[in-house]
């Protein structure tokens, strides 16, 4: 994935020059997150996930040529998942449900290869490509003994989660002549976020975006 993604960014150098456009834009809108979890034969699979509802926004680069164009872009993006778990007292006094929510957020470079065809006044676009990301920071519920049964601690320094993480974005949308555009995205993370020998865990976002490119 290392090798693939260097070898995008030095496609992304030398098509540039014989680019017919160059286009900057913006990209902003909202993801339905979740994460993947197997686990290896001596831990049961974590399957009850639920979707999380957050935001992404940031700037995109259109490389474009006749029918195709390379589109890197840089991502502030928010990913996770949730689950929903009663827990019930030591003594077996009291029973409680609680909503565990566990957030990270990313600084994402997504590059992607496209296909636009004319529809109308406007373009039909589909492609994908490979993305790398860095976790700015993560949080957790933990439960303790306060008021509100909870705090949020690291993901990173608490759990032990990785920071990297890296996969593939499938993308496909309509992009009007004003500048505007829609699309919509999934992105399949390869990188195991599990830093330990129980199993994996990887993102899954489905993400629905507002563009807009500069003339």
């Amino acid at each position: 994935m290392k090798k693939s993604l260097l070898i995008a960014v030095l496609a992304i150098i030398a098509n540039s020059t014989f680019a017919q456009t160059i286009k900057f834009g913006l990209d902003a809108g909202i993801n339905l997150a979740n994460q993947s979890f197997h686990a290896n034969s001596e831990t049961p699979t974590f399957n009850n996930t639920k979707n999380i509802t957050d935001f992404h926004a940031g700037g995109l680069v259109d490389i474009g040529f006749t029918h195709f164009s390379l589109q890197p872009g840089l991502l502030y993006i928010n990913k996770g998942y949730q689950f929903n778990e009663a827990l019930t007292t030591v003594d077996g006094s009291m029973s409680k449900n609680y909503d565990f929510k566990f957030k990270y957020h990313y600084l994402e470079l997504p590059i992607n290869v496209l296909y636009k065809a004319q529809v109308g006044t406007g373009k039909v676009f589909a492609g994908a490509g490979p993305y790398v990301a860095y976790a700015l920071s993560g949080s957790a519920p933990f439960l303790n003994n306060s008021p509100g049964g909870t705090q949020r601690v690291s993901l990173f320094d608490y759990i032990n989660n990785k920071r990297f993480d890296y996969g593939l974005n499938f993308t496909a949308g309509y992009q009007l002549k004003n500048g505007f555009g829609l699309s919509a995205q999934y992105g399949l993370g390869l990188g195991n976020l599990e830093d330990s020998k129980y199993g994996s865990q990887r993102n899954r976002v489905i993400s629905l975006s507002v563009l807009y490119f500069f003339k």
